[in-house]
């Protein structure tokens, strides 16, 4: 797997202060199941990490640079780490390796309320000088019809507050 130009997704502003990012990762049942191809059988909750992994390499991470934080969800939503828990980029890296799958419905709408209310705040290392950008991680739409405009509806709030939202699919 290879992440190309991951910080080309978004410009870092010209004191080079980095980006406040926070990753939203589904862990519902879907999101962890096996993907069995020709010939291959994925993990897809692995290749998920992976990914993660690797794009976390393509930043500058510590404290006065790009910040990373992470926001878990299935059935409920979870604050992993804060933006200020971890500095350097091995750390992040073995936190999102040490994430245990869970697999239960799927409440998207509550990872970006969690992100909105817990991730990008203060107390929890959210600058006000440095852009803010979540990257959304997940297997597809949330499995309920009926959560889907609220999912839709969070997203939105997040955009309006000036956060970047990147959303990327694991199949």
């Amino acid at each position: 797997m290879t992440v190309i130009a991951a910080t080309s997704l978004f410009s870092a502003p010209q004191d080079d202060v980095g980006v406040d990012l926070c990753f939203i990762i589904d862990r519902s049942g879907s999101s962890t199941d096996n993907n069995i191809l020709p010939g291959k059988f994925l993990d897809r909750w692995e290749l998920k990490l992976q990914f993660l992994s690797e794009l976390v390499n393509s930043f500058n991470v510590a404290p006065s640079a790009t910040r990373v934080g992470a926001v878990v969800f299935s059935e409920q939503a979870n604050l992993l780490f804060a933006l200020n828990t971890y500095s350097d980029v091995i750390s992040v890296k073995d936190a999102i390796g040490a994430i245990p799958k869970i697999g239960a419905t799927k409440n998207t709408d509550f990872g970006f309320q969690t992100v909105k209310e817990q991730c990008f705040s203060a107390e929890n290392g959210d600058r006000p000088n440095a852009p803010n950008l979540a990257v959304f991680v997940s297997d597809g739409l949330p499995c309920r019809s009926d959560r889907r405009n609220i999912a839709i509806r969070e997203v939105e709030a997040l955009q309006n507050e000036g956060v970047s939202v990147v959303m990327l699919a694991v199949q």
